[in-house]
């Protein structure tokens, strides 16, 4: 399924792909640009002769901490998500999924193979906008969403809307948001401001789900920071770096195992090696478990700051900063220092019309300060006017933040200075 503008591209793909039997090219907007469609027999799907383990699709990992691999997930992976989802938070023909996100990563295919499941439907918006969301939502009977990246914030400092009316924050027919990262600070407000709850989970592309919040227990979770409970038939073990199963409270790795899992890396024998190990998926993602069985994130392995022999997740830090009102948006990247190895540096997005005059520096590390330990708060900030660049999964893509200055904290300003730096660093 292709739009007229990438018909030469499909064209051209044929001549390497005879099993390819129909394209179905959307020419004009939808839902018109398909009118030539209308009472043509339907894709005779149920016939396919395809086996659970055949490849589907190669979704390549988001690069954040490496170069990206190209995951090979079958038939068996969606079938799994599917049913997981509907074990979990069942749909029915009635619910009517909004969905924001692109069709060449894996959440949007997800939605559509879990609405196939229930019979429900998928509502697609080409992008996410705060003005357009809630008129889209009642325009279209949505009843759930999934959120990604900065939606979250966005739609909270949109103006409200007076509570009680039609058109109001709460005058809508959502059942519930997934989203993926709720932010801690901010997780009853989403709930108090709209009327429906905000769930989380944990996945990956490797995986497919590995928790999720029930949505029958979902107002027990609300501000508990849990990416929820394991999903049925996963197995989760939480290893130190020797190998070792952590304590209950402790951070360790992710390592999981469970059924229709992906089936390699493309053309990356030692990178799938290197993942696999004895049947059980190492995630290179930290997290901790409490007595009750939930589960918590604490960011990926490779994304930490190493700070005079103490080393601290970015994810914490970035979280510390997104709850200030002022900010839209945070990362955190180490820098290279001669005396305590490396130093935290922030990119702050802040909201619209603000600024660094108006949101200084020196405000972020008042409100860091009491909410993270000392050697954790950012020495370097760096004010952006424009969004991060992002990948597919709206992850910000740090490896090119580190690409856009020869000298990191050349330009930034310096917590232990009080100043902008204006000369390279020796380390630059």
């Amino acid at each position: 399924v292709t739009d007229s503008e990438r018909r030469s591209l499909i064209d051209r793909l044929r001549r390497d792909c005879p099993d390819l039997e129909q394209v179905v090219v959307l020419d004009g907007a939808e839902p018109d640009g398909l009118g030539p469609y209308a009472g043509k027999e339907p894709l005779a799907l149920a016939g396919s002769a395809a086996a659970p383990e055949d490849i589907t699709a190669v979704y390549y990992t988001s690069g954040t901490t490496g170069p990206p691999k190209g995951c090979m997930v079958g038939h068996i992976w969606w079938r799994r998500i599917a049913d997981v989802e509907q074990r979990i938070n069942p749909k029915t023909a009635a619910d009517r999924t909004l969905c924001c996100l692109p069709f060449h990563y894996n959440d949007a295919p997800i939605l559509l193979t879990t609405a196939l499941n229930s019979g429900g439907a998928v509502v697609v918006m080409r992008r996410f906008s705060v003005s357009r969301f809630w008129t889209v939502v009642r325009d279209n009977a949505v009843t759930q969403f999934v959120s990604l990246g900065p939606m979250p914030a966005l739609l909270l400092k949109g103006e409200p809307e007076p509570q009680g009316d039609e058109s109001g924050d709460r005058g809508h027919g959502m059942k519930h948001v997934h989203v993926v990262g709720v932010p801690l600070d901010q997780h009853a407000e989403l709930v108090a401001r709209f009327g429906c709850h905000w769930i989380d989970s944990y996945a990956t592309s490797e995986s497919g789900f590995i928790t999720r919040v029930p949505l029958d227990r979902a107002a027990e979770f609300v501000g508990s920071g849990s990416v929820g409970m394991a999903v049925p038939e996963v197995e989760i073990r939480l290893l130190d770096d020797h190998g070792r199963d952590v304590s209950e409270g402790e951070i360790g790795e992710y390592v999981v195992r469970a059924p229709g899992m992906f089936s390699g890396y493309l053309g990356n024998e030692a990178a799938t090696s290197e993942a696999m190990v004895g049947g059980w998926y190492r995630t290179g993602d930290r997290g901790q478990r409490d007595p009750d069985g939930r589960y918590y994130f604490a960011g990926r392995k490779k994304d930490i700051v190493r700070r005079s022999g103490e080393n601290f997740a970015a994810a914490e830090v970035e979280t510390v900063l997104r709850a200030h009102s002022k900010v839209l948006e945070a990362a955190i990247i180490p820098v290279p220092d001669p005396l305590r190895g490396e130093e935290a540096k922030a990119f702050i997005l802040p909201v619209a019309d603000e600024s660094m005059e108006s949101l200084s520096p020196e405000a972020l590390v008042a409100h860091c300060e009491g909410r993270l330990a000392a050697f954790k708060i950012p020495r370097y900030f760096e004010y952006r006017r424009e969004d991060f660049p992002r990948t597919p999964t709206l992850r910000v893509r740090k490896e090119l933040l580190r690409l856009e200055r020869a000298d990191p904290i050349l330009g930034c300003w310096d917590r232990e200075t009080g100043k902008i730096v204006t000369e390279e660093s020796d380390d630059g």
